[in-house]
């Protein structure tokens, strides 16, 4: 050993040949301060000394950013190469320093959102001042110490599957009658280490189907910001996915986009129905022993999302393949109690958005579902589809909406339809009913003539719930 009172200048060790492998990474456990992590590094002692020390803390830093310290209880240092246990102390002044946060989203998050692990470089050194020992002997040696480590990710899945459901009661329940639907998100620790979700804000987009495939879509179809518990029990070994847990229903999920677009290629809701979605993520965690994350940032590509329609709970099967498609099927189907819990509610002003942005109308007016809408005012109907003839409640239900918010069922204040109309409803829907009129002949004739060929047979299909 060297006396700790002797001044001592190590030559060449200060660096210990400049790299630091990683053999072993692994999360320990957490305190509020603090991630504890356990490493073993290669140290390369280029000198002619055996150096026996203990109580060694080495600066960490990503980037610029210290990140923590590397301590070493018992250092036996002896010529050529050493296999050493150390301590990794995840502690950066800020937790939710971006750059700081980085570093563990190189080791979690896989390269491109995909399967490939990512690498993250750290550098260890001391700097004058610094408490690398408490043995003064020592010291100018240490803190002169400068070493690159490189950390191999994990490249890890956590997310294993999002399901989602739309119930078409909810079809045009969100702002400006964008649909709302229901999620759980499924997943698999891959830390020996239980963690807690307690935040997601995510970016969602989806896939088409070109014939080949599922292909990604540029644009986000759902932006997600909840707060939740979703606690994951610990992996067997770092590395290794665990058992799969699945949250509870995530809800309501607002699209972002109209459910329907007829070109094909516009960001739309059906988007999201093709088996894979895309996934940027910003989560706030806590490890076991009470360390929070408090935004770390995780994509993941083509995570698998089962898709599904209900009525009231009960399935609607997929007839045609696209779930556009499927909702037209059962509400051509559907009778006036079901198509009134779909479309009753709306305001005008909310219609005259979904007919002028929302070509699933071109559906709406193809197979007359609107019609059936009979807790809408007649003249509001017939504003879109000419062909509404009056319903048995339409004296009672005279009542323009457009004054009124969505959700709310329209009261009679007067006799007939005409004269609760008002003039700015009138110009709107005229309006709308026009560039929805040119939609329905430019849109897909094949995909439309397929649907009323069909209709017969998806109503045997369709159950009406």
């Amino acid at each position: 050993g060297i006396p700790v009172n002797t001044t001592t200048t190590l030559k060449g060790i200060n660096s210990f040949g400049g790299e630091a492998p990683v053999q072993k990474l692994d999360v320990k456990g957490s305190t509020p301060d603090y991630l504890e992590i356990d490493v073993t590094v290669s140290l390369n002692n280029p000198s002619n000394l055996t150096v026996k020390t203990k109580d060694v803390s080495l600066p960490a830093f990503y980037g610029s950013t210290q990140v923590g310290s590397t301590i070493i209880d018992e250092l036996t240092l002896l010529p050529g190469n050493n296999t050493v246990d150390a301590l990794f102390r995840y502690q950066p002044a800020n937790a939710g320093n971006a750059q700081a946060e980085e570093l563990l989203e190189k080791y979690l998050e896989p390269l491109n959102g995909q399967t490939e692990p990512q690498t993250a470089t750290i550098s260890i050194h001391g700097y004058q001042g610094a408490d690398t020992t408490p043995y003064e002997s020592l010291q100018d040696a240490l803190n002169g110490v400068s070493i690159s480590a490189k950390v191999k990710g994990l490249g890890a899945r956590i997310v294993t599957k999002v399901t989602i459901n739309l119930d078409v009661r909810n079809l045009f329940r969100g702002p400006n009658g964008r649909a709302q639907g229901t999620a759980t998100i499924s997943a698999k620790n891959v830390l020996p280490v239980a963690i807690s979700l307690n935040h997601i804000k995510s970016a969602v987009s989806g896939y088409k189907d070109d014939g080949n495939g599922p292909v990604p879509v540029p644009g986000t179809l759902s932006n997600l910001d909840i707060d939740l518990n979703f606690n994951l029990k610990a992996s067997p070994a770092t590395g290794v996915q665990g058992e799969e847990f699945t949250s509870d229903p995530i809800g309501p999920v607002t699209l972002d986009v109209p459910l329907f677009k007829s070109d094909g290629t516009s960001p739309q809701g059906t988007f999201l129905s093709n088996g894979f979605i895309d996934l940027e993520n910003t989560i706030t965690t806590t490890i076991d022993g009470g360390y929070t994350i408090p935004s770390l940032k995780y994509n993941e590509n083509m995570v698998p999302a089962p898709f599904s329609v209900t009525y009231n709970g009960e399935d609607i099967p997929s007839v045609y393949g696209n779930a556009a498609l499927d909702i037209a099927a059962f509400l051509s189907s559907a009778d006036t109690t079901q198509v009134n819990e779909v479309l009753g509610y709306l305001s005008s002003d909310t219609l005259a958005y979904i007919f002028a942005n929302d070509d699933f109308s071109i559906y709406l007016l193809n197979f007359h579902i609107l019609c059936k809408a009979t807790d809408l005012p007649l003249a509001v109907r017939q504003q879109y589809d000419s062909t509404c003839e009056p319903d048995a409640s339409d004296s009672s239900n005279s009542t323009d909406p457009s004054s009124s918010t969505d959700g709310a069922r329209a009261t009679s204040t007067s006799g007939t339809a005409s004269t609760t109309t008002s003039a700015k409803a009138t110009t709107t829907k005229s309006k709308a009913t026009s560039k929805s009129t040119t939609k329905a002949s430019a849109a897909s004739t094949e995909a439309n003539a397929t649907v009323q060929q069909d209709a017969a047979a998806a109503t045997s299909t369709v159950s009406a719930a």
